[in-house]
């Protein structure tokens, strides 16, 4: 059994400075944290990169092609206002285009059943 978990364990041991993303994930006072940008993924940081989100939109509604420049604020209001016609109901709406464009995000998600509602 130990061995399953050696690799977990053996990363425990690494100094915290040295994870990825330790700007966002290692403790910080929380005044550094509330004034903290996280910017967009290294990939949608390439010049003239945009993400085509027209797929979210069911087929009878014409609403063209949606796409969103990830460090472009303007375009993300946009984006943010146009999936109000998507399929996705707002919360989602707002959980993809987080996703797009940060480099990490945490999503709270639930399950929707007919009876009851599994989301809390």
């Amino acid at each position: 059994m130990y061995d399953a978990i050696r690799p977990f364990l053996q990363s425990l041991k690494v100094v915290p400075e040295d994870v990825p993303f330790r700007q966002h994930l290692v403790l910080q006072p929380e005044a550094r944290l509330k004034s903290q940008i996280v910017a967009p993924p290294m990939y949608a940081r390439r010049p003239m990169f945009r993400f085509n989100l027209s797929s979210l939109f069911p087929d009878d509604v014409a609403a063209g092609e949606l796409w969103l420049k990830a460090d472009d604020p303007t375009s993300i209001a946009g984006a943010r206002k146009a999936l109000s016609n998507s399929r996705l109901d707002p919360s989602q709406a707002d959980a993809v285009v987080d996703t797009l464009t940060r480099e990490i995000a945490l999503i709270q998600g639930c399950v929707r059943h007919s009876t009851p509602s599994l989301c809390h």
